[in-house]
């Protein structure tokens, strides 16, 4: 992609973030499969600043062959911190093959605390992807409670010292009072 085509490209961003109508937000989310970062980039943080309107759009335009834009939408649904988004986010975390999508679903479920992606989180703490084990154990501080405890006992001995540091962390700051 050409550096003018790029510029033009990031114009048409704000100026369809500018008047977030159904099919300006579809046209952005439609971005989110063009493979230039920048543009990826902006598109997701246009559709984030939309908000609550967008997220219909990007549950029902998820795509199935495209990872990097699957991750986006993900990413975007996992920032709007919204439960309506909790089916998709679930199925992600569980389901997709792509680690930067279920880390990403691993945050969104975090922001949401819903107990229901206990089982789900659970089962990604013994996931290969030491990055995902690290997103398991960042998301559960906003799960306190018996159920993430184990599951963060279980991390506390993980083969990864980051994953480890981490699960002690958010045990620790389970048990402080909250003020």
């Amino acid at each position: 992609m050409s550096q003018d085509e790029q510029q033009r490209l990031l114009g048409e961003i704000q100026q369809l973030a500018s008047q977030p109508t159904p099919a300006n937000i579809e046209a952005l989310i439609q971005m989110f499969g063009y493979y230039n970062p920048e543009v990826c980039d902006a598109a997701v943080a246009a559709v984030i600043r939309v908000g609550e309107k967008s997220l219909e759009p990007l549950i029902r335009l998820l795509d199935d062959f495209d990872y990097g834009a699957r991750h986006h939408i993900i990413c975007c649904l996992a920032q709007l911190h919204d439960s309506r988004a909790f089916d998709t986010l679930h199925n992600a975390l569980a389901r997709d093959f792509a680690p930067s999508v279920r880390r990403s679903a691993c945050k969104g479920l975090g922001y949401l605390a819903d107990p229901r992606a206990l089982p789900a989180m659970a089962q990604a703490a013994q996931s290969p992807d030491w990055g995902l084990r690290y997103c398991v154990a960042m998301a559960l501080i906003n799960f306190p409670g018996p159920e993430s405890r184990v599951i963060l006992q279980i991390l506390v001995q993980d083969a990864d010292r980051l994953v480890q540091m981490k699960a002690q962390e958010v045990l620790t700051m389970q048990k402080e009072p909250v003020a």
